[in-house]
């Protein structure tokens, strides 16, 4: 497989491949970047599918992954009790093979995307955020989900980052410090994001840029800052700082301090809007549960009808 320039790398099992036509469909509206599509297990009509539309790569075996049953009773606890409401240790194989399959991509500048991600826009600019010395780039993740110095092996007050979405160039180091991590201390890890975060805050990896969060917006923000400007319609969001105490909110699953200064420095305005409407978002991640709404959408069902089943 020669090198190229710039590409779009995503991978998936048979689990989720089921997204593989609605991801495809927003991607292609705006976009003709090469794909490649990383099979961690996925069906033989997913495959063909898959070929049909771009190169497969052939993802590692995940034997490296620690089964539960080896991995120390105080940590399957605490990722039991955190992780009741997603298919946890079903997916952790999958998760951990992330960075090895990003190891082979075949291009010199890798847009790496969770298949849950709908793109909204052309994704070219994205690609200059990779321009550094660590030639890697990721957004903050503002979602307080997890007390983390709690539950994992993380210093407390870490600055939390989400590994759906990534740019990066061939050779990156920070990619191939992640990929060791995740070969021999995935039994310390829930998954492979909690690893890329500690690398982040423990080790001398200061040479990377931060992607901005509209290129991996959550759907969280929207949910939740829809349901606040429903009940308090103030213009921009530090209006509604200024007048509301965040204690008289409804109960919200991140920082929203946080999420005000990382767009205020991304847009260079002042006063952020309350309404997600009116925000320039290029990709939204559906988290979780989010993507049922996705399966249970008639859009997904249009999509489905369009295109050749599996």
């Amino acid at each position: 497989m020669k090198n190229e320039e710039k590409g779009v790398l995503v991978g998936t099992d048979k689990n989720q491949e089921w997204l593989l036509p609605w991801w495809y469909f927003h991607y292609s509206a705006t976009n003709t970047f090469p794909i490649t599509f990383g099979n961690f297990g996925m069906s033989k009509k997913a495959l063909a599918w898959c070929e049909k539309r771009g190169s497969v790569l052939e993802a590692p075996s995940s034997d490296f992954v620690t089964k539960k049953e080896i991995i120390s009773s105080d940590l399957r606890k605490k990722w039991d009790q955190n992780r009741a409401a997603t298919p946890f240790w079903k997916s952790r194989p999958a998760w951990f093979l992330k960075p090895l399959l990003m190891q082979q991509s075949p291009y010199q500048q890798t847009l790496y995307l969770d298949l849950d991600c709908q793109v909204y826009q052309n994704l070219n600019p994205i690609f200059d955020f990779s321009n550094n010395p660590g030639g890697f780039s990721i957004a903050q993740d503002p979602i307080v989900c997890f007390p983390q110095s709690k539950n994992f092996v993380f210093p407390p007050n870490i600055t939390r980052y989400n590994s759906g979405v990534i740019v990066y160039q061939k050779n990156s180091p920070l990619i191939e410090k992640w990929a060791s991590y995740c070969l021999e201390k995935n039994h310390l890890f829930p998954g492979d994001q909690d690893v890329l975060e500690y690398i982040l805050s423990t080790e001398d990896f200061h040479h990377f840029s931060e992607l901005p969060i509209l290129y991996n917006w959550s759907t969280y923000f929207t949910q939740t800052l829809t349901h606040i400007f429903q009940h308090f319609p103030f213009p921009s969001l530090s209006d509604l700082i200024q007048h509301i105490s965040l204690s008289d909110l409804p109960s919200f699953s991140f920082d929203l301090l946080k999420y005000q200064e990382l767009l205020q420095k991304e847009l260079s305005l002042d006063n952020i809007p309350l309404d997600p409407k009116e925000l320039p978002i290029s990709i939204c991640h559906w988290h979780g549960r989010g993507k049922e709404n996705i399966r249970n959408s008639i859009e997904f069902l249009k999509i489905l009808s369009a295109y050749d089943s599996f």
